[in-house]
């Protein structure tokens, strides 16, 4: 009842939540897990014992523990799922807009505080972060609150708040380790409402902060490990930051829209414009100065801001590269905040409103038709590839993987035990030809950051004894089978076709194009003409996939439709009556057209076979 009531009296805040809500659950499992959400999943497995998952924590994470074991409980009770994982980082991200609407009301207005939650309801970074299942979204909310409860302490300095300071800073400083940073930048404010206590109420607002810091250290004690085992960690994948870091970092927080940044530094200018004209006033109780709400949002807003990225910058340069954009999302309400409180100048309802629609429109514009965020891949498909592999993976074939632990999560969830061969290509034809009498089928998933290349050493070994059986290529990955050749094979070089070669390994047809082979010698018998093609596009065309017909000597042996999305070997029988010098000729089938669209035909490799 009391929930009802809230929102009865809150209608606007509540329609922004709504937004907020659809905008972070909206194709929330759209995309697969990627890199870093793999290892979230791996560590928080509630399949292996708490030992085991703290084991495989220390060695692929440097985030403190906190956030994958609430995660790992959450598994426990509602299924182990990159679902459960994503719906948690929505529901903080959602959560986080309803904290800032509540720290802008304490340190500004009601209306700030709206404003501000509307801008960060719709902001990209954020929703495309409360998509993701890493403790980004945990931190944003946990140092929105702990800097709500500081400032509810620093007003009434009774136990319990100190108490929900105390809770919510603990559970920010388990966010990230940039946390440790935002507790620097609460110094000026608690500096600031210090020197405005009298002596006697000093004296036990020292007792208090002295308790409550015991309290936030003894609790950081299990995340000290991990912790001091990455002080000092260079990371290959940081850069050292440039000149404009923080300028990249701005607009890439705002989506780089070229239609919402402008607005809010209109709102931040309003900000500053105003602040020049805060002043100190007393309160009623002639015992403490108040601020001004503007000097206390410049207190609370500037430090946050200056503190946690000077700092890093200045580290970055002199000991170790550590800036990158998503370590700094937990800024981003504070720039809703300065932007919202700008806003709140704006002095005329109706332009305020219109321009709060605008922001909105802008915002919602940029997100589904600019970026068409929620239909564009932009994360490793490990999920599909995985998937393909799955279905159509037989007994004894082995899964190969240059970095084995992206696909040991969806092949083995079970155990952190490897069921995938860690191992890049060339290695592992390398170790096949150390003994090639147990040479099996096997699949190589492979993630295109790493494209593999032979030595001309291994890629002779590896033709003489495999071919491509199976191929799916997926956003960013691929799936391919490689089975054993038969002896006998004969393969037709895809480079000695006319008038359409291979391009990049694989001859492309289509607009009913054809192309023929160099002419070959065979012997009289029985054979198979054995393809490896896909049909393209991808997309379905009305269900119609693409078809070829298949000539020997201008004279028809058959035809096949070929499924799409993945590569796939079909045979068509033949006899020989005597020993004839024989072309083979492919045909892309152009009846098979749908409404003139754009449908094809890859071919990967081609072989003649015994039968």
């Amino acid at each position: 009842m009391r929930v009802i009531n809230y929102i009865s009296n809150h209608i606007i805040l509540a329609l922004i939540i709504v937004l907020a809500a659809f905008l972070r659950l909206y194709h929330l499992n759209f995309q697969s897990i990627w890199d870093d959400e793999i290892a979230t999943m791996i560590e928080s497995n509630p399949n292996i014992g708490l030992g085991e998952a703290y084991h495989t924590y220390m060695n692929f994470d440097s985030m403190p523990p906190l956030y994958f074991f609430i995660v790992r409980c959450l598994f426990s009770v509602f299924g182990y799922s990159s679902l459960i994982l994503r719906l948690f980082s929505a529901l903080l991200g959602i959560l986080s807009v309803f904290a800032t609407y509540l720290l802008g009301k304490e340190i500004y207005n009601k209306s700030a505080g709206l404003l501000a939650s509307l801008i960060l309801s719709v902001n990209y970074f954020q929703i495309q972060y409360s998509q993701e299942g890493r403790p980004y979204t945990f931190l944003v909310l946990f140092t929105v609150l702990s800097f709500y409860s500081l400032i509810i302490y620093l007003k009434d300095n009774r136990t319990k708040n100190a108490m929900y300071y105390s809770l919510y800073t603990i559970l920010m400083l388990y966010g990230h380790y940039f946390s440790y940073l935002i507790l620097v930048a609460q110094i000026p404010i608690i500096a600031g409402f210090f020197v405005s206590y009298p002596k006697q109420k000093k004296v036990v607002f020292v007792k208090q902060f002295c308790f409550m810091g015991f309290i936030i250290l003894i609790c950081m004690i299990p995340s000290l490990p991990q912790l001091l085992k990455n002080v000092g960690v260079k990371t290959s994948w940081i850069q050292a930051p440039t000149l404009n870091v923080y300028t990249t970092f701005f607009n890439e927080f705002f989506g780089n829209s070229e239609l919402i940044i402008p607005l809010i530094y209109i709102f931040i200018i309003l900000f500053f414009f105003k602040l020049t004209a805060g002043e100190y006033t007393t309160s009623n109780n002639s015992e403490l100065k108040s601020l001004q709400p503007m000097t206390l949002s410049f207190l609370v807003l500037i430090p946050w801001i200056a503190v946690t990225l000077i700092i890093p910058l200045i580290r970055s340069y002199l000991v170790l590269p550590m800036i990158i954009s998503r370590y700094f999302n937990y800024i981003i309400p504070s720039i809703c905040l300065i932007a919202g409180i700008g806003f709140e100048q704006i002095k005329s309802v109706v332009i305020k409103i219109t321009l709060a629609l605008i922001f909105v429109l802008f915002s919602l514009t940029d997100i589904f038709v600019v970026k068409d965020y929620y239909n564009k891949l932009t994360k490793a498909e490990y999920r599909e590839a995985s998937a393909f592999i799955n279905q159509n993976k037989k007994d004894g074939e082995k899964i190969v993987a240059r970095v084995g632990w992206h696909y040991d999560h969806f092949f083995n969830i079970a155990s952190v035990t490897p069921s995938v061969v860690w191992m890049p290509f060339e290695s592992y034809v390398s170790s096949l030809m150390v003994d090639s009498t147990h040479l099996v089928p096997f699949w190589y998933a492979a993630v295109h950051e790493y494209n593999f290349e032979q030595s001309t050493k291994t890629n002779g070994f590896f033709k003489r004894h495999f071919y491509v059986n199976k191929k799916a290529e997926r956003f960013w990955t691929s799936s391919t089978n490689y089975q054993l050749k038969p002896s006998g094979w004969i393969e037709l070089n895809l480079h000695d076709f006319t008038p359409i070669p291979a391009q990049n390994d694989a001859i492309f047809l289509d607009k009913n194009s054809s192309t023929k082979s160099k002419k070959i010698s065979l012997e009289r018998g029985n054979y198979k003409l054995i393809i490896c093609a896909k049909s393209l596009p991808e997309e379905s065309i009305n269900g119609i996939n693409a078809h070829m017909t298949f000539k020997i000597n201008d004279k028809i042996i058959g035809g096949h439709f070929f499924p799409e999305n993945h590569y796939s070997t079909s045979e068509i029988g033949f006899n020989m009556l005597n020993k004839t010098e024989v072309s083979f000729e492919l045909i892309f089938d152009n009846a098979f057209y749908y409404k003139n669209q754009n449908r094809n035909v890859s071919i990967l490799s081609i072989f003649i076979s015994p039968n």
